[in-house]
């Protein structure tokens, strides 16, 4: 009977290590997911030339007596919606045209008319989210 005492003993101590070890390795999963998603996240913006402009996404440089502007993103950090490239790899729009202003690779995506309406469509992960921030224009 003492020996079924001390096995029972030893089995509670391993039983506690186990659960112990269990919440350890729940807590690291949890914490490589968020790493994945802050590390997968681009912020998307994605409006006509009036819109952004009034948001501060984007700003106009350049030109001569307010023709031949050039639009650049205004490169403000965590600004629009988050997107994580690693499950979502579509960003539509609702005009007929539109062009990405910031500096994703052109490689890394594609627009593509669908149903009359502009979508961006990422082809490469890794490369395009090299650029944390999309800004895409519509007309």
């Amino acid at each position: 009977s003492a020996r079924v005492e001390s096995l029972q003993g030893q089995v509670g101590s391993l039983q506690t290590e186990v659960q112990q070890n269990h919440e350890t390795i729940v807590a690291k999963d949890a914490s490589l997911e968020e790493r994945r998603r802050e590390l997968a996240t681009v912020y998307c913006l994605v409006g006509t030339k009036q819109q952004l402009t009034r948001q501060g996404a984007i700003v106009a440089s350049g030109g001569v007596l307010g023709m031949g502007k050039t639009l650049l993103p205004s490169g403000q950090a965590g600004v629009g919606v988050p997107l994580d490239t690693d499950v979502a790899t579509v960003v539509k729009t609702d005009a007929a045209k539109a062009r990405v202003l910031t500096a994703q690779p052109s490689s890394s995506y594609e627009l593509r008319l669908v149903d009359g309406r502009m979508e961006l469509h990422i082809l490469n992960p890794e490369e395009f989210r090299k650029v944390r921030q999309l800004v895409i224009v519509t007309a």
